[in-house]
């Protein structure tokens, strides 16, 4: 296990934050080709780097009992936990 800054603070000299009261928490995905996307988000968000951009790119969890985006290595897939 290791520590990362957030993807997004930094992204080929764009820093990223949220403004808005509504959306204050800063969020990363990667598609399917591993293409970083940065936005705002209501909730908090605790995903993985290495499983969102390795191991589960295209993948994310947007459903509020379920919102982190985890690797089920026995089952060899991604899936949404809480």
């Amino acid at each position: 296990c290791i520590c990362r800054a957030h993807p997004c603070w930094e992204v080929d000299g764009v820093k990223h934050a949220c403004k808005s009261l509504d959306f204050p928490f800063l969020k990363f995905t990667y598609d399917s080709s591993r293409k970083l996307t940065c936005g705002c988000s209501s909730k908090p968000s605790y995903d993985s780097l290495h499983i969102a951009m390795d191991l589960c790119p295209g993948n994310h969890c947007d459903e509020a009992e379920h919102p982190v985006l985890d690797w089920d290595e026995s089952a060899g897939q991604c899936l949404c936990r809480s």
